[in-house]
């Protein structure tokens, strides 16, 4: 079976729009660097290249050409214009009802340490359809909390929070779906594929289990979490790996 994995970049960078001006020349949040490594787009490709065999990049108009010319010479890389723009599952929804096939799907503007491959085998043991990415992070606004049982990886609950606390596991924006009845005629349903309206129908039902890796992720959806992340990757913030491992 050919694995497939769709990339959504297809977002406007409302909260990073002045920053990404400003400091940036407004190149798109997914091309920021990572310290001593690449791209943020870039090593989510390079996390993935050798899972999958096609990558497909689901870009807005503007950042298209962006990626065209950064992974023009990768014959994996398939850069898409997102027509529809329904939310930052969109474009893994709508490949769910196409194919009705296992997607695979994740956002193009995050950083966490994890294989794709222990993904998949966290997913196909607990035996439910939906499986996220979860990690815990720095404090960030405006973050998607998760209560997590820990025996199971059950989700009990989910909030998205003002601030979150260091070391909150949050939504890390990757995701494995199964084409069963439910899930398909949940997505069906749903006009905008926001994660709030997907995490409130999935977890309600009992559909979704979290994978945490138990390393420090990032969601790099506001300038601060950005500059969390290098100062993280730079040695400068105090987060005990350790701690992470016994919680």
């Amino acid at each position: 079976m050919i694995k497939k994995l769709i990339i959504s970049a297809g977002g406007e960078n409302k909260r990073m729009k002045n920053f990404l001006l400003q400091q940036f020349n407004g190149i798109p949040k997914h091309l920021l660097l990572i310290p001593g490594k690449r791209t943020i787009i870039e090593e989510i490709v390079k996390r993935a290249e050798n899972y999958f065999q096609k990558i497909i990049i689901s870009a807005n108009e503007k950042n298209k050409k962006f990626f065209q010319r950064i992974f023009r010479n990768n014959k994996k890389i398939h850069v898409v214009v997102d027509k529809f723009l329904t939310g930052p599952l969109g474009p893994i929804c709508r490949e769910l009802l196409k194919t009705k096939k296992r997607t695979y799907g994740c956002a193009g503007d995050f950083y966490c340490e994890f294989d794709w491959r222990e993904f998949e085998k966290f997913h196909s043991d607990h035996g439910k359809p939906v499986s996220i990415l979860v990690a815990p992070s720095v404090s960030v606004p405006d973050g998607a909390y998760f209560e997590i049982e820990k025996e199971t990886n059950k989700i009990i609950s989910w909030e998205r929070r003002e601030r979150t606390k260091e070391f909150d596991i949050i939504n890390m924006g990757a995701y494995i779906i199964d084409p069963t009845p439910e899930v398909l005629s949940i997505i069906s349903k749903i006009k905008y594929h926001k994660e709030d309206i997907f995490f409130d129908l999935f977890i309600s039902k009992g559909l979704i289990q979290a994978y945490n890796p138990n390393k420090i992720g990032f969601n790099i959806n506001v300038p601060t979490t950005y500059k969390k992340m290098c100062s993280f990757l730079k040695g400068k913030l105090c987060l005990d790996q350790r701690k992470i491992k016994k919680e």
